[in-house]
């Protein structure tokens, strides 16, 4: 296609099997991607789902990516999302959070524990979790972040009803770097992120899909 052109070929080996994800990148900078099995459709760039209530302030933030994968389950409330992020990251990130928390944490960014163990529902907005703030809850949407000296972040874990009657499970993410240090961090952390969370999303699905998460909010 004229309109794009080829930017990255990445191969994520700690999916099981291993995908080839595909960058391509537009004329305009815009950029989408996708990964060849497992059922995901991730895009990059300013393709946060308009379902989302982050739609409205891409403008707002210089950085954007979202990652989508379908469900098969048909009553999944917004609240289980919560928990099915925080248990969906592999082992390894504890490692890669305790030295970001060692490094980072002496020029001024928020530290939080690496893996936080308390975060069974009822939720509420403003409840704190770890690195994350709960900014907002809807029926379909929760919206985690954090504002900070460096950047400020939002995390929109999204349920997108589709024709199937099955919804599809979108993560997106916007960043906005404020001063040298969150852009040289950010610089760093992004190639972390574009690892980490295609990996989540699986696992999120896996654990939604089966209903492997905390007991249900009456």
């Amino acid at each position: 296609n004229s309109e794009y052109r080829m930017a990255t070929i990445s191969i994520i080996h700690f999916l099981n099997p291993p995908k080839i994800l595909i960058i391509l990148a537009s004329k305009n900078g815009d950029k989408s991607a996708r990964l060849k099995g497992g059922g995901f459709n991730l895009t990059y760039g300013n393709n946060i789902p308009e379902e989302s209530a982050l739609y409205t302030d891409i403008a707002k933030y210089q950085y954007a990516d979202s990652f989508a994968i379908p469900l098969h389950r048909i009553a999944i409330e917004s609240w289980e999302l919560i928990p099915a992020f925080f248990q969906s990251a592999p082992n390894w990130v504890d490692g890669l959070f305790i030295l970001r928390n060692k490094i980072f944490g002496c020029i001024g960014l928020k530290t939080g524990h690496e893996n936080p163990r308390d975060f069974n529902p009822p939720y509420q907005i403003r409840q704190t979790i770890g690195l994350f703030r709960i900014m907002a809850l809807s029926d379909a949407e929760v919206i985690l972040g954090e504002d900070d000296s460096h950047l400020d972040f939002r995390i929109s874990l999204l349920l997108i009803p589709s024709d199937s009657g099955t919804p599809q499970l979108a993560i997106s993410t916007l960043v906005k770097t404020k001063n040298k240090i969150g852009t040289a961090y950010f610089s760093i952390v992004k190639h972390f992120h574009r690892l980490i969370v295609p990996i989540m999303v699986k696992a999120m699905a896996k654990k939604l899909d089966g209903k492997l998460l905390p007991q249900h909010q009456s």
